[in-house]
């Protein structure tokens, strides 16, 4: 129902153009411009346009000088479609509602913009923003997206919003959450272990249940064969109850067999994929002390280059003081000669002429 995607500072002018329908998208085959008239902004007007608003916000808060920095986030909801059957008041509505969410969320002021388009096939709305958090060390805003929407919420930002639509709506509105409430979102890996874990638990109950059947195929073998040893008469429907339950035990024993070799193999799988899992986790580690150690060079990189620029300055500075100097002795009036008073100065300089 919702997805997310960041955006540097290079890509979030063409996203805002879009939102905004700034220039014609003729050539969008998804778009109807002759609707685009239909389409609604629920931020605020500002009397700018929506990057002006972006490099203005951008410009009250810190931020690092990185061209990879995320300086926008954009948000995409689409309508349900129980609610989207509704009456186009009903639409409007849930639209509003999820704008009060959004700005609840991440605040207004650092709401770019927020359009919503009926101009496509299926009604959805487009919350941009700038991902704003306080930074408790630096008691300041700061630009940081990779804490103001970090990985592993998704799930529970669609479970956030439901609770909030639920109330503001008045009833349970239909969003797809397909995450588990408090888990947060789950990796493929995670997804797989998942998998194979209920197959292996549906192969267990499937064993257990031939088993039994098997334990019953015996016990109606052994009371056949104990009643012809003693020989006792059968009717023709007990012959034909008896020898369907032989057939059934013969077919059994292959299947039985069959589902052990599948157990097996997904519980190799299963165990496949911790490793897997396990090998992640590790890489990710290696990738971090990396990170860490490249982020020390550079830190230690940049304190020796202060140390640098300093000396050089105070050399700089003892540099203009002795021209200064030179020039003030080679004007001074007089009957001593160029070279002599130069020679005076150097003297000087070197601490040999006496006063």
């Amino acid at each position: 129902m919702a997805s997310l995607k960041t955006y540097r500072y290079e890509n979030a002018g063409k996203m805002l153009e879009h939102t905004s329908r700034k220039h014609a998208q003729t050539r969008d085959e998804h778009i109807d411009t002759v609707r685009s008239y239909t389409n609604r902004m629920l931020s605020p007007e500002r009397g700018m346009d929506d990057m002006q608003y972006l490099d203005k916000r951008i410009g009250e808060v810190a931020h690092t000088a990185r061209k990879t920095l995320k300086v926008m986030g954009s948000w995409v909801v689409t309508v349900p479609k129980d609610i989207l059957c509704e009456k186009t008041s009903m639409v409007d509505t849930f639209f509003d509602k999820v704008y009060d969410f959004m700005k609840e969320r991440y605040g207004e002021i650092n709401t770019v913009s927020c359009w919503v388009h009926y101009d496509a096939a299926v009604p959805h709305m487009h919350y941009n923003f700038v991902p704003v958090v306080y930074d408790e060390e630096q008691k300041q805003e700061r630009i940081n997206a990779s804490k103001c929407i970090p990985y592993g919420t998704l799930g529970q930002f669609h479970w956030d919003m439901k609770d909030y639509l639920d109330r503001a709506m008045g009833f349970s509105v239909n969003v797809a959450v397909n995450a588990v409430r408090g888990e947060g979102d789950l990796t493929v890996l995670q997804l797989k272990i998942r998998t194979l874990k209920k197959e292996v638990g549906e192969l267990e109950e499937k064993r257990d249940e031939l088993l039994r059947a098997m334990e019953h195929c015996e016990e109606v073998s052994e009371i056949n064969a104990r009643q012809s040893e003693e020989g006792m008469i059968l009717s023709r429907d007990d012959y034909e109850s008896l020898l369907q339950a032989a057939k059934a035990y013969e077919l059994y024993k292959p299947l039985l067999s069959e589902i052990s070799s599948r157990e097996k193999l997904s519980e190799s799988l299963l165990a496949d994929s911790m490793k897997d899992v396990s090998l992640a986790y590790e890489l990710f580690g290696i990738s971090q002390r990396r990170l860490f150690r490249e982020l020390e060079r550079k830190e230690s990189e940049l304190q020796v280059r202060e140390v640098l620029e300093q000396s050089l300055k105070r050399e700089l500075a003892s540099s203009e003081e002795f021209l200064t100097d030179l020039r003030s002795s080679l004007t001074i009036d007089g009957d001593i000669s160029y070279k002599q008073r130069l020679y005076n100065l150097m003297d000087i300089l070197s601490g040999r002429h006496e006063s």
